[in-house]
């Protein structure tokens, strides 16, 4: 409990400044889609490395199941991270970041939808605290527009449906490397094949080392 503690607490820190970063590569080459092929570049980059590190301690399930959710991933990400990057052109980061809370309750409804499992009432006591702080936190500042509201749900629904994707495909690595070897392998093999995919924007979109630096 402890680990996973610290570890979320790591990670919601990076996060955080990541949506700086973002919102200051959108507002810099006014290019969400730029900023999602480049930054997605890098992710493919790690993520092979961490698959080679890896490799030897796994076993994949390559069932359908295994692809259908890989190919699920690729969409999903790609979809919620554009959709992300548009958001930041349109709300402040800071505020983007606590309205990111509002995804537990966008993830439970969808995961209720599909599996028809429901919270537990601890789990709805999680959505609600995370609900009353994203709303909590953002009385003050400038108003919030349709156009960044409608790219901020579609936004909560892109990574709800890539958390749920990326949940299944890490169950269907096993091995003797441990259930934390396994989850980070799984995930990097689905972000491997996300890099891939967004990589094909390299047609449209022309390569720049600027903007893979500024990513």
């Amino acid at each position: 409990m402890f680990s996973g503690l610290c570890i979320g607490i790591v990670s919601a820190i990076i996060q955080a400044g990541a949506f700086f970063c973002s919102r200051k590569f959108v507002q810099k080459h006014h290019s969400p889609a730029a900023l999602l092929i480049h930054a997605h570049l890098l992710i493919l980059f790690f993520s092979l490395v961490t698959v080679g590190v890896l490799w030897k301690y796994i076993q994949i399930d390559f069932s359908g199941r295994f692809l259908g959710n890989l190919f699920l991933l690729c969409a999903s990400v790609a979809f919620g991270s554009y959709c992300f990057f548009q958001t930041l052109n349109e709300i402040e980061a800071s505020r983007t970041g606590s309205l990111m809370g509002l995804k537990i309750i966008t993830l439970s409804a969808i995961n209720g939808l599909i599996s028809r499992e429901f919270p537990s009432l601890m789990q709805y006591c999680a959505i609600l605290l995370a609900t009353i702080a994203a709303i909590g936190m953002n009385f003050s500042g400038a108003k919030i527009f349709c156009k960044g509201g409608i790219f901020l749900f579609l936004t909560l629904v892109g990574y709800s449906l890539s958390d749920i994707a990326g949940t299944v495909i890490s169950e269907s690595v096993s091995g003797n490397g441990g259930s934390l070897i396994n989850s980070f392998a799984g995930i990097s093999i689905g972000y491997v094949a996300v890099g891939i995919f967004t990589s094909l924007g390299f047609f449209k979109i022309k390569f720049s080392m600027e903007q893979l630096r500024d990513a």
